[in-house]
């Protein structure tokens, strides 16, 4: 049974050659993780970095690891950005997280991102000036991304929380405990419990200029059914002065049980989002010498069981990639399949077009309003299972799909996953012009990565029939290139496709990756479907009033 095994880091202000050596020898010594996340300043504060970067740029060196950092935290930083601004690869395995938000990561890891630092002066922007900075890359945080994170975070359809990530501690976070520290360093961060409290994380972890890892605070009331605790853990810098303790190695197995030493949380009963005044706040990372204090720990180490995730009812819903094959389930047959035209399962509402052998259909937790299915009207399983008449009739209906978004100044990708799935659906998906085919080839590839999953490219996508039996991935970009992968037992991530599109590179929209969590309801889907109808009809091939 296999973990998620994650390193975390604070301020690395620069020292990538420090960083990277102590990781190496760390994997040397432990063994393979999965990522390391940088939650404090990467580059240092005038934006410099040492002599290893320009290896790393060159690709001499190797990153060792996927390694996700934050965003900037003083302008000098924001140059490393700037081509990245909605998240992505600054270097190989080097990974700009994204804006701040929640975000899917690994094998569904779910991690929320609060970038930048407190600025009182910057923290209340007008309306104008939120639309001005909604896609800027920038050092600070204003009060419409706190809220706008709050929003993500308490929506009653979200999944349990595993990590909050943000720079500076939360303002709080020491009350109600017993641990005594020189506090007199602590900055700003008002956004950070607004968050914390509304998305009640299994870990949250900011850096400072010590290592400190507070007593387990409880997310619920007394008389309030058991929710896991939050345990709050903050990094020194690497490199810093003092000599680094043992890593710390942690099981979130326990996550339900409620510690002896838990206690209330830190901060009031109601969203907080004040601030002190202005004679209180202290210079931006500005941090004292560590010369004199205890020794610091600047690593992290935390082991993810998959099986006592499947466990905790109520929380992340991943699955166990290492488990083996799903329990066996009844046959689907044409009577008992959902998307076969004649059966009585069939969800009619949601067509959109019919042809001989194919109709267009809405899919069922859409990731936008222009996302379609192009679905066999018999009980057909995949595309290399179609006859040619089939096939002649889906690659119309694409071509004209392809003309549609065209004429809205947009591409689309079209994946199908031929794994656990008894019909058909060849998801079309809508992209903006302004993202690249090279940046949706990267994503693939990238994710793909993280599975260790093998795609070939494939000129010709007209897939031979005696592929019908062989489980596969495969998806179309815009240019007509297809990436293929053969899926080898049972170890498949089913939403693939989406978690790519929807990553931060993309769509930007990790929220919509379970179609569960996106249904619209039978009335709203019957009207979106109407309004699909009208206006694809001009190109629809199949329409009867053509």
């Amino acid at each position: 049974m296999s973990d998620l095994r994650i390193l975390v880091v604070g301020d690395v202000n620069g020292k990538l050659t420090d960083l990277f050596k102590k990781i190496r020898v760390i994997l040397s010594k432990n063994g393979h993780f999965d990522a390391l996340f940088c939650v404090g300043s990467f580059f240092a504060e005038d934006g410099s970095v040492d002599k290893l970067w320009s290896s790393l740029v060159d690709r001499s060196i190797a990153v060792p690891l996927p390694t996700y950092i934050l965003g900037p935290m003083t302008n000098a930083q924001v140059k490393y950005y700037e081509k990245v601004s909605l998240g992505g690869e600054l270097l190989p395995n080097l990974i700009f997280i994204g804006s701040s938000g929640v975000h899917t990561l690994l094998d569904g890891l779910r991690v929320a991102v609060l970038n930048g630092q407190f600025d009182q002066d910057k923290f209340v922007s007008s309306s104008t000036e939120d639309d001005k900075m909604a896609t800027q890359i920038r050092s600070f945080y204003t009060d419409v991304d706190v809220r706008r994170l709050v929003e993500m975070c308490s929506s009653k359809s979200r999944k349990c929380l595993d990590l909050f990530l943000t720079p500076r501690w939360p303002d709080d976070i020491l009350e109600n405990q017993n641990a005594t520290i020189d506090s007199s360093w602590l900055l700003q961060n008002p956004g950070a419990v607004a968050v914390e409290k509304a998305s009640a994380p299994r870990y949250c972890f900011s850096a400072g200029p010590i290592y400190f890892e507070r007593r387990p605070y409880r997310n619920h009331q007394p008389e309030e059914p058991p929710k896991p605790v939050t345990r709050f853990i903050g990094i020194a810098p690497v490199a810093n002065s003092s000599k680094s303790k043992p890593a710390v190695k942690e099981d979130t197995a326990k996550l339900l049980s409620q510690p002896e030493n838990s206690t209330p949380p830190p901060y009031g009963t109601s969203t907080p989002l004040h601030v002190k005044e202005q004679s209180q706040r202290k210079p931006l990372l500005d941090h004292p010498s560590t010369a004199d204090s205890t020794s610091q720990q600047q690593f992290f180490f935390a082991s993810s069981s998959r099986a006592s995730d499947q466990m905790n009812k109520g929380l992340s819903k991943r699955r166990n990639l290492a488990a083996g094959p799903p329990p066996k389930r009844p046959p689907v047959t044409p009577t008992s399949c959902w998307f076969c035209l004649g059966s009585p399962k069939v969800e009619r509402h949601l067509v959109v077009s019919v042809g001989r052998q194919m109709y267009l259909a809405l899919p069922k937790g859409p990731l936008s309003d222009e996302h379609i299915l192009i679905i066999p009207i018999q009980h057909e399983a995949c595309t290399a299972s179609l006859s040619t008449v089939a096939a002649d009739e889906l690659a119309q209906y694409k071509s004209a799909l392809i003309a549609y978004f065209h004429s809205k100044r947009k591409s689309c990708v079209i994946f199908e996953r031929n794994y656990r799935s008894d019909h058909l659906q060849l998801q079309v998906v809508s992209i903006p012009d302004q993202i690249q085919e090279e940046q949706i080839r990267d994503a693939f590839f990238s994710h793909a990565a993280r599975y260790n999953l093998q795609f070939d490219i494939i000129e010709n996508n007209q897939l031979h029939q005696s592929l019908k039996s062989t489980q596969y991935f495969m998806v179309e970009l815009p240019s007509g290139q297809c990436l293929f992968s053969v899926i080898g037992g049972n170890r498949f991530p089913l939403q693939f496709g989406r978690e790519v599109l929807c990553s931060s590179t993309l769509l930007n929209c990790p929220e919509r990756i379970e179609w569960k969590q996106c249904i619209l309801g039978k009335e709203v889907e019957a009207v979106a479907a109407k309004e699909y109808r009208t206006a694809f009809s001009a190109l629809d091939p199949f329409s009867k009033s053509k």
